[in-house]
């Protein structure tokens, strides 16, 4: 135990990415066989830490990055000590020192240079040996590490300590979009006690781009968050079905019933230009969501884009203007303002839902691979007037309760 807390295991309380030495727990004990542990005296490795402190501040001094990390590095690195690189294992990869028999590296000193070591790897299986030096050697190249917040330490303190140790001018961390954790009906994932979710069991259920959308829209950014089975019918029978299918569905049915099926002619008014316009904002919000890492604030903007077409279609009530010659090009530029913006919906939901945005692309009469096309390209490749438009279907299907009981069921919910 360690504070009072009995599941703390030797040098980490994951609830809280507590890191301690071994030594200060209290009540020492294996988690097998729960017998006592005896202290015995060795000898280890250290990364001098403390040496490299003020190279360390100089360095996070030129980080803009999330609170969240802000915050435990500056808790973290007033503390700074000697840390140790090796351990008394029997596996792990050898320290390459001829006084260091049974020694291993500590594995979070081992990992990160794996990151450079696989880039190396990867040059030999290209048959350029050198071209790893184009990313890793070269400072314009942004290297940012997404993590989880108990792995901040060793990405935002210890590596780049380790690089800067050296002489070899390694690339350093630009960003660091550390995530708090994602807990389970209340309890933090467990395997070993039963609480998780297997995803092979998911998928026999659910779509991929269910659980990737709803993944999106709980990511723990700021703060942990929780998956909830009721919640993620929640959001995928209210987000996806009830307003991004909705939408897709109302203006692909309308246009093969009212304009032939046809990408139609459109003569916009002071309305249509304004919606429009409101669209076209919200798609350059969602990007900068993407740039910055806010997946979760996407899926919010994802949606208010949704919602706004939507509000548009029931205001301009293209049914009423079906109904008379006189109205029918107002229907016609209604249908076409929708179709707009499907597009931009295909478009920033690619990252999200990959199969389901390039089948709503596909709807609107493209056959190329949207992943082929850069972000501008596609939100700026014009609907064709006149495209014929393929027979619309379902984009989402809806989650039942009946199923959502089933999997509460298996952690006896």
């Amino acid at each position: 135990a360690h504070g009072g807390v009995d599941k703390a295991r030797g040098d980490e309380w994951p609830k809280c990415a507590t890191t301690f030495e071994a030594t200060d727990l209290k009540k020492h004990k294996t988690k097998v066989t729960k017998a006592p542990l005896t202290l015995k005296e060795t000898e280890h490795w250290f990364l001098r830490c403390d040496l490299l402190k003020e190279k360390l501040k100089a360095f996070l001094k030129t980080k803009d990055w999330k609170p969240n990390v802000v915050n435990f590095v500056k808790n973290y690195i007033d503390e700074l000590k000697p840390r140790s690189i090796t351990r008394d294992l029997e596996w792990g990869v050898p320290i390459p020192l001829p006084d260091a028999e049974g020694k291993v590296f500590y594995v979070w000193f081992d990992a990160p240079i794996g990151y450079i070591s696989a880039s190396k790897e990867w040059a030999e299986n290209i048959k350029d040996p050198d071209a790893w030096k184009n990313y890793w050697l070269d400072q314009d190249t942004k290297l940012i590490n997404f993590i989880g917040k108990d792995n901040i330490q060793f990405h935002a303190i210890f590596f780049p300590a380790m690089i800067l140790g050296q002489n070899t001018p390694y690339k350093l961390v630009d960003d660091l979009p550390a995530n708090e954790f994602l807990n389970l009906e209340g309890k933090q994932f467990s395997k070993s006690e039963g609480w998780f979710v297997d995803l092979k069991d998911l998928l026999k259920d659910f779509s991929k781009d269910q659980i990737r959308y709803y993944l999106a829209s709980i990511s723990p950014e700021n703060q942990d968050s929780e998956f909830t089975f009721k919640d993620f019918q929640n959001a995928c029978n209210n987000d996806l079905v009830g307003k991004i299918g909705n939408l897709a569905n109302r203006t692909l049915v309308f246009c093969q019933n009212n304009a032939t099926g046809h990408v139609p002619l459109f003569e916009m008014d002071t309305h249509d230009n304004e919606f429009l316009d409101n669209a076209r904002a919200l798609t350059e919000e969602i990007k900068t969501c993407y740039s910055n890492y806010h997946v979760r604030k996407a899926t919010e903007k994802i949606i208010e884009l949704a919602q706004l077409a939507n509000q548009y279609f029931d205001h301009k009530k293209p049914w009423q203007d079906a109904k008379e010659p006189e109205t029918t090009a107002r229907m016609l530029t209604t249908i076409y303002c929708c179709l707009e913006t499907l597009k931009m919906l295909s478009v920033v939901l690619f990252p999200l839902i990959p199969a389901s945005a390039q089948n709503l692309w596909q709807l609107l009469g493209f056959s190329s691979p949207l992943e082929e096309h850069l972000w501008e390209d596609a939100i700026s490749t014009p609907l064709k007037i006149s495209q014929d438009l393929p027979k619309p279907h379902v984009l989402f299907q809806k989650i039942e309760d009946s199923t959502i009981e089933k999997h509460k069921l298996k952690l006896k919910l």
